[in-house]
């Protein structure tokens, strides 16, 4: 963390009020959210104890998959399988 925020201060994301780390992550998710330049997020990448970094995104999860196997195992009939 101090390494992003020396690079943040040296290379801040200029016009932005929501600059830098926005968020921590310690759970079952270790890592941090945050809006950097693009010089930042080179300097992130190329840290050794950094596995990716991805771009935010919206997911969503609203189809459900009927041939999951844990479908079948709680299905009432297999024939639904």
């Amino acid at each position: 963390m101090n390494f992003l925020l020396a690079a943040h201060g040296d290379d801040p994301l200029l016009g932005d009020d929501f600059a830098g780390v926005t968020h921590v992550y310690d759970g079952h998710i270790t890592g941090y959210a945050g809006r950097f330049t693009q010089n930042v997020i080179e300097q992130i990448r190329r840290l050794p104890e950094v596995k990716f970094v991805e771009k935010d995104q919206i997911v969503r999860t609203q189809d459900i998959q009927r041939s999951a196997p844990w479908v079948c195992l709680h299905s009432v009939s297999t024939s639904q399988c």
